[in-house]
């Protein structure tokens, strides 16, 4: 696919603004984000350029999405959230602005509806969202399901149904940039300037996480180990896979025990046992010769790392939506 082809994908809310809330305290903020993020790795994978307007919670003002988009000259620009009314209510929708001509909100809806034919399909509606209205590129803004009652918190927490999401909308772009769905590339592009390095064994205490794993999850994510390893030789840098959040704690573990070799060090941390809720998080952290950590590491090895961190997570994402 063309790589010059760029999908701005708009994860509403985050931060100080929850979005809606569902009946147990579910906020749209997270379940959206959760949905982007699975979206965006299938796209990368697709061999598409992704622009996100937040890759964490956090606020990002609507002017801000906008302003995400238009600079970097988006071709598309998706917006994604989670629906919610004053009375009880189900379905899917999706809005564009009332001025478009591009039908890229019909195609989303289409995709949509085809993944979930169980829910109610409440059309593609026209409207004055701000971030439909205020982006260059073709806008469409997608309502995944009705977060505020039981049964949607309960479909939407599900992480099976926010793969389907994730599915179904990559197709609607796919289509609307007339490419086909079959034509995801297997494996992200070799960088041109390779270095290889040695990697790291993962810890016991990681290992210990694997093990609690189903053997069919247990088989993917070593297979996802072993991908994401090789892409972190191809850029030169160390890779290791901690058990923990406190991961600089195990990283300075892992280079006292002579594992970890100065130099640019990317860590993916456990936050999730079973392998489709797996998450990810990047440390452009770097070991000096003398063996101090420097947390964040320079900027240049921090740009590495989120390269690296990118090109893992479309290989994650692509084993758990193409098997």
């Amino acid at each position: 696919m063309n790589p010059s082809k760029i999908i701005c994908l708009d994860p509403g809310h985050g931060g100080k603004d929850d979005g809606a809330l569902g009946p147990n305290g579910l906020r749209e903020c997270d379940i959206v984000l959760a949905i982007a993020n699975l979206l965006s790795g299938t796209l990368l994978a697709d061999g598409l350029s992704v622009v996100m307007t937040r890759k964490a919670d956090e606020f990002v003002s609507l002017g801000d999405r906008c302003g995400i988009s238009n600079k970097a000259k988006a071709d598309l620009f998706l917006s994604i959230h989670c629906n919610s009314n004053d009375t009880p209510a189900a379905g899917i929708e999706t809005w564009i602005s009332p001025s478009t001509h591009s039908g890229f909100g019909s195609i989303i809806q289409a995709a949509l509806v085809a993944e979930f034919p169980e829910s109610p399909n409440r059309g593609c509606k026209r409207g004055d969202l701000f971030v439909c209205n205020m982006t260059v590129a073709p806008a469409a803004l997608a309502e995944c399901e009705f977060i505020h009652t039981p049964s949607g918190e309960k479909f939407l927490i599900d992480p099976k149904n926010q793969l389907r999401f994730a599915k179904a909308l990559r197709i609607g772009i796919l289509k609307q940039l007339g490419l086909g769905v079959g034509d995801a590339a297997k494996a992200p592009p070799t960088p041109t300037a390779a270095v290889p390095v040695s990697t790291p064994e993962q810890d016991s205490r990681s290992e210990a996480v694997i093990a609690q794993l189903d053997p069919k999850c247990r088989q993917n994510f070593r297979a996802f180990l072993g991908e994401a390893k090789t892409i972190a030789q191809r850029y030169g840098c160390d890779y290791q896979f901690v058990s923990g959040y406190r991961s600089w704690e195990e990283q300075t573990e892992l280079y006292a025990q002579g594992r970890t070799k100065p130099g640019p060090i990317v860590t993916h941390a456990r936050a999730g046992y079973s392998f489709h809720n797996f998450r990810t998080a990047t440390d452009g952290g770097c070991f000096t010769p003398s063996g101090v950590y420097l947390d964040g590491g320079t900027a240049s090895q921090q740009a590495l790392a989120e390269k690296v961190h990118a090109a893992c997570g479309a290989i994650n994402a692509r084993n758990l939506l193409l098997g």
